[in-house]
């Protein structure tokens, strides 16, 4: 029926939507492990948290707070090229005069900047809705590797079909290695070696470890509010 309303395979279009399902996909996984790694006490040294400010001090995101979280990593901060916010976030820098916008390379795509660094806006951001404290993330290129894995008999896509009820199934599978460099996944009780942890067990910052020096990590968790 959805075919002949439609006017196309509606297969083809669930087809044309696994990409964007698999870098949603990717997005939440990511900003699970941030959470679980910038969660460790081990990592404390690349964690800039002014949500306690007093006055004069401000516990707001501004140019001048931003100095201070990217300098955590002292004379290694201009390794840190990007930052991921909420919108709220981009709103307020926005209010601020703080975002500047510029085209692409191919003059088609607008590419947003803060203080130089390019902007990445994901409401996955972690926000403590009762006191009102926004996460964002400062890092560098290389900060995350990304793999993809092709084990043996893996098959990535395949479909079926339940023929007496007319139904086409897609079944899409990815197996990969998404982790932050210089940290290390310890995990504790309850996850079991070999099987892949849940969202919920890789924001576990018991089940992270730093490796490497602070510095030598280029990401840097700053915590604050909006003004």
């Amino acid at each position: 029926m959805a075919a002949n309303l439609a006017g196309d395979d509606p297969m083809k279009v669930i087809g044309d939507l696994v990409a964007a399902y698999w870098a949603r996909r990717l997005q939440a996984i990511l900003l699970a492990k941030l959470a679980g790694v910038f969660g460790s006490a081990t990592m404390a040294g690349n964690v800039h948290d002014i949500t306690q400010a007093v006055a004069p001090a401000t516990p707001n995101f501004t140019a001048s707070t931003f100095v201070d979280a990217v300098q955590r990593l002292g004379d290694a901060k201009e390794q840190l090229t990007g930052i991921l916010i909420h919108s709220a976030t981009e709103a307020s820098l926005a209010k601020q005069d703080l975002i500047a916008t510029a085209k692409g390379s191919a003059g088609k795509t607008e590419v947003k900047t803060f203080m130089g660094k390019t902007v990445i806006v994901d409401d996955g951001c972690p926000v403590d809705a009762v006191n009102a404290n926004y996460t964002s993330y400062v890092f560098g290129p290389s900060a995350l590797a990304l793999g993809n894995g092709n084990p043996v008999s893996f098959v990535p896509t395949e479909t079926a079909r339940d023929s007496l009820a007319g139904e086409d199934f897609l079944i899409n599978r990815k197996t990969m290695i998404l982790h932050p460099r210089g940290v290390r996944w310890t995990p504790g009780v309850g996850v079991p070696a070999g099987v892949s942890p849940s969202n919920a067990e890789l924001a576990a910052g018991a089940n992270w470890t730093r490796v490497y020096e602070n510095k030598a990590i280029r990401m840097v968790a700053f915590v604050h509010k909006l003004q």
